[in-house]
């Protein structure tokens, strides 16, 4: 419920927003008195009509897993599709969330190094890639294999005995978390061979689902890998640090893998829990790169800076620093970028944009209008079709709004980078800078600028 992007954090928006509302929303009667004492209009009847509905949503959903995996394990499915059974019957390790294995190349190179002799497969919720070491499924779902089914039924059968009983208590956990209990049972009730390792990448919110905290307790190394890095910026209320919800997103981890060192003292100075952290190598992907041809086409050889402008697509609604600071003016881009144009007066560089890609599905209009009017500005805009590390790599320098991995790319590829900060507004010892120089005026980025011509 509270994390940046949740709907909860919305409805509170649109509570201040809207003149006379009243609050409703599914939430325990606990949290709703706590909500009407802070002097918020609360409709408990509505909200609890919510409530009721969303403890009822969340328990048909881990009945209907429990009769998808048991239809799966009956009819055999898990063998018949799986053509890489010979990959899982040896020893074995889980790259999980991950939809392709160029894009974390860092990782795979460590996973080598270990000489672990094990056969890696990635597990890509969704994944639509056709090789033999990619699951098109749920990494869970191989643990169908030597399923004992009569002790499987016998937990999903003790979970409706708990939540029946809790019912007089007015406790929803085990409802609530049904479906995650139903996959944790699953990992239990297997015989299967464990993996060696497993890995998760690092996105928004990444909680640790119970399935895999099974897995911890039957000996199996778990990893979250940050595959660049947290973006964010500091409260400067050093009373209001505590809050901060970087901790909330990943205290459940125990072993964190980045090639990013300054990562560990971020996590250090954010969270207040003891944790590993594995420092590996950083590997550029552009080895796996095929458009440099079109690179040059495109640019026709010329001197560019690669700039990176921040977008926010998930609307970080309230909690997070980094976006009072992005919507802290309505022309925060257009400021980043005609300061850059300025400051670029003299040096005269190609002024190259990266845009990420279907950007149009997932921001506003105003942001698409802004890429659009940069073509009037003889600016060029490069949207997915040449990858960032070729991008940076063969620039004259790299500028990102504050704070963006981008900038941490080009400074392992030895490109010139900085962040700019057109407002003004971010504190140049902030630990999100993570060593990447901070400018905050027009003249100081014109002064940047003019040392690449020397």
């Amino acid at each position: 419920l509270v994390n940046s992007n949740s709907n909860l954090i919305k409805r509170f928006f649109f509570y201040f927003g809207k003149k006379d509302d009243i609050f409703s929303f599914s939430l325990p009667s606990k949290w709703l008195k706590i909500i009407y004492q802070n002097k918020i209009k609360v409709n408990f009847f509505k909200s609890k009509i919510f409530w009721i509905s969303y403890i009822l949503y969340r328990y048909f959903c881990g009945v209907g897993t429990f009769i998808k995996l048991v239809a799966k394990y009956i009819s055999n499915k898990i063998d018949k599709d799986y053509q890489y059974n010979h990959l899982i019957s040896n020893n074995y390790s889980i790259f999980c969330g991950f939809d392709s294995n160029e894009r974390h190349t860092s990782l795979i190179e460590y996973h080598k190094k270990l000489q672990l002799k094990d056969n890696i497969i990635f597990a890509g919720y969704g994944n639509k890639i056709k090789k033999d070491n990619y699951l098109n499924h749920n990494p869970y779902e191989i643990f169908l294999k030597r399923l004992n089914i009569f002790k499987f039924i016998f937990y999903f059968i003790k979970f409706q005995i708990l939540i029946f009983l809790n019912l007089f208590c007015f406790k929803w956990g085990h409802a609530l978390l049904l479906d995650e209990l139903v996959l944790s049972s699953l990992v239990k009730a297997s015989s299967h061979k464990l993996p060696n390792k497993l890995y998760f990448v690092w996105y928004s919110n990444t909680f640790k689902p119970l399935w895999v905290e099974e897995l911890e307790k039957k000996g199996v190394d778990v990893n979250l890998y940050f595959n660049a890095s947290i973006n964010n910026l500091s409260e400067s209320n050093e009373e209001l640090q505590p809050i901060e919800n970087i901790g909330l997103k990943i205290y459940t981890w125990k072993n964190y893998i980045s090639w990013n060192s300054y990562l560990e003292e971020i996590l250090k100075k954010k969270t207040n829990f003891k944790f590993n952290f594995i420092k590996i190598d950083f590997l550029s992907l552009e080895k796996y790169n095929k458009s440099i041809s079109l690179l040059k086409q495109k640019l026709d050889n010329q001197n560019y800076l690669i700039v990176f402008p921040y977008f926010n697509p998930k609307n970080h609604h309230g909690i997070e620093k980094l976006a009072e600071y992005l919507y802290r003016k309505d022309n925060i881009l257009e400021n980043f970028i005609d300061d850059i144009i300025y400051a670029n007066s003299n040096t005269n560089f190609k002024i190259v944009v990266n845009k990420k890609i279907n950007l149009i599905n997932k921001e506003y209009k105003k942001i698409q209008k802004f890429y659009e009017n940069l073509k009037d500005k003889n600016i060029t805009v490069i949207e997915g079709e040449i990858d960032i590390f070729s991008l940076i790599n063969h620039s004259v320098a790299s500028i990102s709004l504050p704070f963006t991995s981008t900038a941490l790319f080009a400074e392992k590829l030895k490109i010139k980078s900085i962040y700019y900060d057109p407002l003004n507004y971010v504190n140049k010892k902030d630990i999100f800078a993570q060593g990447i120089s901070l400018i905050s005026d027009k003249e100081n980025l014109k002064k940047f600028l003019d040392t690449l011509n020397n």
